[in-house]
């Protein structure tokens, strides 16, 4: 599945199991998450 499918998907779970108000609530908690995950592959790229 493509990562734009991954994130459709995504964004319709985070609202049906209440974890997102809306679409663009839900998109700013994947923008959140990955930004989170970049971090850490930068932190682990260092050691």
């Amino acid at each position: 599945m493509p990562p734009e499918e991954d994130r459709a998907v995504l964004i319709k779970r985070y609202q049906e199991f209440g974890l997102a108000e809306g679409p663009e609530h839900a998109k700013q908690l994947i923008r959140n998450l990955e930004s989170a995950a970049a971090a850490l592959d930068q932190g682990r790229s260092r050691s």
